[in-house]
């Protein structure tokens, strides 16, 4: 089984035990903060084209929209 070209940020051994082959990786910012990450996880090499790179995108900044809501909606908080 090949694998990839390595990418140093990620857990090689993880990914063979998990039968990961293709990771699509989203950070969840807003402003200069960073609120976590979206992954998706594809047990097919190469398994992401453009598309699924642009809907990653749009539905990333849609998670950072609902998360920024939600934090304005709690009370006691400045955001």
């Amino acid at each position: 089984m090949t694998y990839p070209q390595p990418e140093p940020r990620v857990d090689a051994a993880s990914c063979r035990r998990l039968g990961v082959r293709s990771i699509l990786v989203a950070p969840l910012r807003h402003f200069r903060r960073t609120l976590g990450v979206f992954e998706v996880l594809s047990s097919t090499p190469y398994a992401f084209d453009n598309n699924d790179v642009a809907t990653m995108q749009f539905l990333s900044g849609m998670m950072v929209a609902a998360i920024s809501r939600l934090s304005c909606l709690r009370p006691g908080t400045n955001s």
